[in-house]
């Protein structure tokens, strides 16, 4: 049997960390997994969004990319989801880990996370990309109105009045006059929001799609 001597994977990786003056972290779902986000759990999806999964769904990774949901439905459903993912309060021991790993170095993050667990657990905001945005801000993607693509906004206060509306029993926002319906008038019936990209790079990913899908687009008003 052949036996390996010498230091370990994680011996020399721990070696590297301490001797370095700059770190470079690299963080994808898998962190946000382990600090207790996980988009194919179908036991805490059960729990935080009951009637969504009495419509068949079975975990949060099934809505990305749904864009055949009524208004009223999808509202209900992403306002609880970014609440909970990106403004409940709460530290990631996970995080709070790396960060200590990390402290007194010149540490810069990239990831697709959108949740902002880095700068929520006391990494410097200046110091993390997120090229996949963040759910704390808004962004029109319009392509009927060209000036619509400059519009970024705070997604909180939309939530909030989103959640004053929502019905306990159905998670759907009851208030017909916040959800107001327009004519479309591209080829595409559908208004995108998007999570406002970090300063650093002109880049986002589509968070949702705010359409009925067929031929009206939908906004919070």
């Amino acid at each position: 049997m052949l036996t390996f001597k010498g230091p370990s994977v994680i011996d020399i990786a721990a070696e590297w960390l301490r001797a370095s003056t700059h770190v470079l972290i690299g963080a994808g779902a898998g962190l946000s997994v382990a600090a207790g986000i996980d988009y194919t759990d179908s036991e805490s999806f059960a729990e935080l969004y009951p009637a969504t999964r009495r419509r068949g769904f079975r975990a949060c990774y099934e809505l990305i990319g749904r864009h055949d949901l009524p208004p009223p439905v999808f509202w209900g459903y992403w306002g609880v989801h970014v609440q909970h993912v990106r403004f409940a309060p709460g530290v990631a021991a996970v995080y709070e880990a790396l960060r200590q790993l990390t402290k007194n170095k010149d540490v810069f993050v990239v990831t697709s996370n959108v949740e902002a667990i880095f700068v929520r657990n006391g990494f410097e905001a200046d110091g993390v990309w997120t090229p996949q945005g963040d759910f704390a801000h808004m962004h029109c993607t319009a392509r009927r109105l060209p000036e619509c693509a400059r519009l970024v906004w705070s997604s909180e206060p939309v939530l909030e009045r989103l959640l004053q509306h929502l019905d306990p029993t159905t998670h759907e926002v009851d208030a017909p006059g916040l959800l107001v319906a327009r004519r479309a008038e591209a080829v595409s019936s559908s208004t995108f929001v998007r999570m406002r990209p970090s300063s650093r790079a002109r880049t986002s990913t589509r968070a949702s799609d705010v359409s009925s899908g067929y031929s009206r687009q939908w906004t919070v008003h």
